[in-house]
């Protein structure tokens, strides 16, 4: 995998990034890393240059201006009067113009980082593009976004706008380097399940395209996490997978770092339960603590919980011994009810033949977030 560093680092201070093909080579990027972006597309001819850069740019004619030689091939003259720099004889292979197709770019982003692939502009938010959906699972949908700027002001005022748009669900934004991103915007978007990541330490460049080496699932495992945040997060050890439901809207799977885990934490008072398996506690609102609680427990709410359709705790259980007696147990501790009414996250149903189950159903307004140990 050949490395883009220096790519990634030219897209902030030039998008697209484009120029004679010998100047690209000689001068921006190297022979090596041109030739491979033009091969896999990303550099794609547009026509033959006008102008080719000077080194020592100055005057109002200047860089020089490119014209067909007579003997052939092209001269690139310096227009100033007296001249400032010596005519370059340049092949009709120098003075090709190479330019970053940003839609081929965004769909070798995407079939790098195994995103659904449909690549748009955002509208009114220029060098930004909407590169497709990530589907981690069924029923999970995030959008994933490419953009770039030239400095810190200029990624915060285009990531509040980004954010203001999308409102209404999780989403990434990929970004070429770290170096202008304004930690206190990132921590903002972090908060609200907005993951700013980086490209230019996992994304490289192989024969047929972009590439990475890293996992698209814990790439894109911080997205939704609403917690402390960097732009190399979703690259930490995952230490939890929790499911978290705020009052009134959907469940939904998190995968937590230890940051996340803390973040998390800190909140287990605003939820009507709060289970955390890697402690053995459960905590209900209003401070009461139940510690030391067995891991059967754990094991047995978490099959209730991903169970598809009712969940018949005298088959389906943990221990299928006692596996109904654990259950019960563990509802005691997991689920809440008011006074002398029915369970409000794992309500009982009477079977056509007098057998009880249980589903996950809980009432609109309960909140809870029952964190699990990854390897279960």
């Amino acid at each position: 995998m050949l490395d883009l560093g220096r790519f990634w680092d030219r897209l902030e201070t030039n998008f697209p990034l484009g120029g004679p093909r010998r100047h690209l080579r000689e001068t921006v990027l190297g022979a090596e890393l041109a030739d491979g972006l033009e091969r896999a597309g990303i550099l794609a001819l547009r026509r033959v240059a006008d102008t080719y850069p000077c080194p020592r740019p100055g005057g109002a004619d200047c860089p020089r201006t490119v014209h067909p030689a007579e003997s052939g091939g092209y001269l690139a003259l310096c227009g100033n009067v007296p001249a400032d720099c010596r005519p370059i004889a340049l092949t009709a292979e120098d003075v090709a113009l190479l330019a970053v197709d940003p839609a081929r770019l965004c769909r070798s982003l995407a079939t790098a980082l195994s995103v659904h692939p449909k690549v748009e502009a955002v509208s009114g938010m220029g060098d930004t593009f909407r590169i497709g959906t990530f589907i981690p699972e069924p029923g999970l949908r995030y959008p994933i976004f490419f953009m770039t700027r030239t400095r810190a002001p200029g990624y915060a005022e285009a990531l509040d706008a980004l954010q203001s748009r999308q409102a209404d669900g999780d989403y990434a934004v990929l970004v070429p380097t770290e170096r202008f991103l304004p930690d206190d915007t990132v921590q903002r978007l972090a908060d609200r399940g907005v993951t700013v990541l980086v490209l230019s330490d996992v994304v490289g460049l192989a024969d047929k395209g972009l590439t990475t080496a890293v996992d698209p699932i814990r790439y894109f495992g911080g997205i939704g996490g609403r917690s402390p945040a960097g732009p190399h997060l979703a690259a930490g050890q995952i230490v939890a997978r929790a499911l978290v439901r705020e009052a009134g809207q959907p469940p939904g799977w998190l995968d937590l770092h230890q940051r996340q885990l803390d973040d998390l934490r800190g909140a287990a008072s605003h939820y009507d339960v709060f289970a955390d398996q890697t402690n053995r506690t459960v905590v209900r609102k209003g401070g009461t603590i139940v510690r030391d609680v067995a891991l059967s427990s754990f094991q047995s709410i978490r099959a209730a919980l991903t169970k598809r359709g009712h969940f018949d705790a005298t088959t389906e259980g943990p221990d299928l011994v006692s596996s109904k007696q654990i259950f019960q147990r563990a509802r005691a501790i997991f689920d809440i009810k008011t006074g002398r009414s029915s369970w409000r996250i794992f309500p009982s149903i009477r079977t056509d033949e007098g057998h009880a189950v249980y589903s996950f159903a809980p009432d609109g307004d309960v909140s809870f977030a029952f964190v699990f140990l990854p390897e279960d």
